[in-house]
């Protein structure tokens, strides 16, 4: 009788190079998988700071623009000043005001206003001389701009009606590019109060000192131009950029 013996084969060579390749497998993705979100993270990174460099320059032009502003509104409370040192409001024509303004101020300071209230009153001139001024000039410094005031202003002013505010405003956008980015700024003209005192027909004044600005941002807003989100994804080959060797 022949007995036939069969071995059984336990030999487990090459496990654990089969392992090990699968090892290195799983690592050669998760490592693919890591470089991609980096590379990503840092492209996101780069548009993020070219973005902000973007609006620190609009900042900057919006920034400039103020100051010229606010020159152009010191020139006019100077020349308010002067509306007042020289007496003008003693004439019936040929000021800053238009004629009809002019004689309307003449007559008040002269004949209507009490002369216990006639500082008060000069006062309230010199703060329409103020906003005619700065308006007549910001009109022409600034012709593309959004203004917004009462075409009444002036007798409000003088009448003492509770005169509106007077706003500016402004946009500053990238020269190029598809989507550009904007920067809206809106300011509100604050006219400086003078107390003006008159004694012995003298005329003197001080400026307030709880008003020292002669403007006030209301708005300032950075937004971009919509575009329209595409529904398609595209990937990329992480490697496109990889310089060849020589």
């Amino acid at each position: 009788m022949i007995v036939r013996r069969y071995r059984c084969f336990n030999n487990k060579q090459g496990a654990s190079s089969v392992l090990i390749i699968l090892m290195m497998v799983v690592l050669v993705v998760f490592g693919l998988a890591a470089l991609t979100t980096s590379m990503a993270a840092m492209r996101l990174a780069e548009k993020s700071n070219e973005w902000t460099k973007e609006y620190y320059l609009l900042e900057e032009k919006a920034e400039n623009s103020l100051f010229h502003l606010d020159s152009i509104l010191y020139d006019a409370e100077i020349e308010s000043i002067n509306y007042i040192e020289k007496k003008l409001y003693l004439k019936t024509g040929q000021t800053l005001f238009p004629d009809n303004i002019q004689e309307m101020i003449y007559k008040s300071f002269n004949f209507h206003i009490p002369a216990a209230a006639g500082g008060e009153y000069l006062s309230r001139v010199m703060k329409a001389a103020f906003y005619k001024s700065a308006i007549d000039s910001l009109l022409d410094e600034y012709p593309m701009a959004e203004f917004n005031y009462s075409g009444g202003y002036l007798r409000q002013i003088l009448e003492d009606e509770g005169f509106g505010d007077v706003t500016l405003g402004f946009v500053f956008s990238e020269n190029e590019g598809e989507f550009s980015k904007n920067v809206d700024v809106v300011v509100k003209l604050q006219a400086p109060w003078y107390n003006i005192t008159i004694e012995n027909g003298s005329v003197s004044g001080n400026r307030a000192k709880s008003q020292l600005k002669r403007y006030e941002i209301i708005t300032w807003r950075e937004w971009q131009s919509n575009f329209d989100y595409s529904d398609q994804i595209e990937f990329e080959d992480i490697f496109d950029d990889v310089p060849s060797k020589p």
